[in-house]
């Protein structure tokens, strides 16, 4: 075969979006460990580690890459441009074989979408995390005040218990109708959500409008585990 017709291989490119090193992370965890990610990609534990690098040139191979977001269910498009929906379905099992899976259902007030009726967790990190799987629920995030923790169509995982307002952590609301993941203030009359992208107006909540306001739950974990 000559050089002409050898098939074509993914080489360094330019069209890798700012905040590969991060969105690559959120795959591998998946995966409970790097060593067990790089089995699954056909590549040792030294190259996955230098895909997380920040101060790297990422330059995986599409053939590493599929196998890894085939497991996940998770987009190459959002993987490789951090566009659109990071899941296109429920991921697979991706650690042994034998873990006991667990299905958080999509809560009722988060839009369905393209997005999975299901998020998958393993009943070990729920008993390890002190969590109930009849008090959470899974959320779509429909909006980018959260940027760069949390995109639009990012999956979330929600302790519903969690309803008194922190200012640890970020929160699912409901706010005049809105779904909304927000970090919440207290202040001296009332609540103020804070949104991440600095870019953003927060949003005072006055004492005599709290009624327009339900906290649903805290979310407790983003792809990872927060």
């Amino acid at each position: 075969m000559s050089e002409s017709e050898q098939p074509e291989q993914r080489q360094p490119d330019d069209e890798i979006a700012a905040g590969f090193p991060e969105r690559i992370a959120i795959v591998i965890d998946h995966f409970k460990t790097k060593s067990a990610a790089a089995k699954i990609a056909g590549v040792d534990a030294n190259t996955i580690g230098r895909w997380t690098e920040r101060a790297a040139t990422p330059n995986p191979k599409l053939r590493n890459l599929v196998p890894l977001l085939k497991r996940t269910g998770i987009s190459m498009d959002w993987l490789i441009s951090g566009e659109g929906a990071r899941y296109l379905r429920p991921p697979q099992e991706t650690r042994e074989p034998s873990a006991d899976y667990v299905l958080v259902p999509l809560h009722p007030a988060s839009p369905d979408h393209q997005s999975p009726a299901h998020l998958p967790v393993t009943s070990e990190e729920l008993t390890l995390r002190h969590l109930e799987l009849k008090r959470l629920a899974a959320f779509v995030i429909e909006e980018d005040a959260m940027q760069p923790l949390l995109e639009r169509g990012d999956m979330v995982l929600v302790d519903l218990t969690r309803t008194t307002p922190s200012s640890a952590g970020i929160h699912m609301v409901k706010f005049k109708g809105e779904l909304l993941a927000r970090r919440l203030q207290r202040t001296m009359n009332g609540l103020t959500l804070v949104c991440e992208d600095p870019s953003l107006e927060n949003v005072a909540v006055p004492e005599d409008s709290l009624d327009a306001l339900t906290v649903l739950g805290k979310i407790v974990w983003t792809g990872r585990w927060v």
